[in-house]
């Protein structure tokens, strides 16, 4: 019989991680990583869990803006919000289990 681990469990006892767990998504990946946190009110959710998060939107932009494939596509908010992206993993997620 097989059993059902919640993927967050499994993902973080994996041994090649630290113990920390994020998700990150642009577009339908956002949607997804929402969907991850199961949360119909993510943000107020988040605050009244005391959960470390943030959230941006950059204004002008079109949903998809960091899709190079497609008119909507913004290279300077592209940029900005990958590098917001990778410096906020690095700060929460980097380094030993804690």
């Amino acid at each position: 019989m097989h059993r059902l681990v919640p993927l967050g469990s499994h993902l973080q006892s994996l041994p090649a991680g630290n113990g920390k767990l994020g998700v990150v998504g642009f577009c339908y990946g956002g949607g997804m990583a929402n969907f991850l946190a199961a949360w119909p009110a993510s943000e107020a959710a988040l605050k009244a869990a005391g959960v470390k998060y943030q959230a941006f939107i950059y204004p002008g932009t079109q949903h998809g803006f960091n899709n190079d494939t497609t008119p909507r596509y913004d290279a300077a908010a592209a940029r900005l919000a990958w590098g917001r992206t990778v410096e906020f993993l690095k700060l929460q997620l980097g380094g030993a289990a804690g």
